[in-house]
């Protein structure tokens, strides 16, 4: 005989929940890892553009450069602002992705507790039934020698 769990199409569905719950906060991460680089890049760039200004600002006819640089200054802290904002919205949207990675998890472990279960029971009963077999084998060997005259000697002892 053999085991099947009357839950299966609900395991299923659990499993596919958190792998696309996992699938789910992998992309976020990597939103977020995206944004980070955006951010690291700014940075670099800001500080590069700050040593530009800096030797610009002791030369004495580089007032529309400075102004440029500025401008560009202005811009670089929007574009960072900006995905400052993106990051702080991708945080929030992992950390609810987080709690249904968890939820999911919990959900499919309890299904599979309970498929676990499910099995026991079902090699305890194959096992009774395989010492039920047993036991009403002997017995019918038992009575067929008994019916032969062989066996009855070792009844009434």
């Amino acid at each position: 005989m053999k085991f099947t769990f009357r839950l299966e199409g609900i395991y299923k569905l659990r499993k596919e929940e958190e792998r696309e719950a996992q699938y789910e906060l992998g992309r976020l991460r990597q939103e977020e890892y995206g944004i980070m680089q955006v951010l690291e890049s700014v940075a670099a760039e800001q500080q590069k553009w700050m040593d530009i200004y800096t030797a610009e600002a002791k030369k004495e006819n580089a007032g529309n450069y400075i102004m440029m640089i500025e401008h560009y200054f202005k811009n670089l802290d929007e574009v960072k602002k900006r995905n400052l904002k993106f990051l702080a919205d991708v945080q929030k949207r992992i950390d609810v992705a987080l709690i249904k990675v968890q939820a999911t998890y919990k959900a499919r472990k309890q299904v599979e507790y309970l498929k676990d279960k499910q099995y026991e029971e079902f090699k305890t009963e194959m096992a009774r039934k395989e010492q039920l077999a047993m036991s009403e084998m002997s017995t019918v060997q038992f009575i067929n020698k008994v019916r032969n005259g062989e066996g009855y000697e070792e009844f009434l002892s």
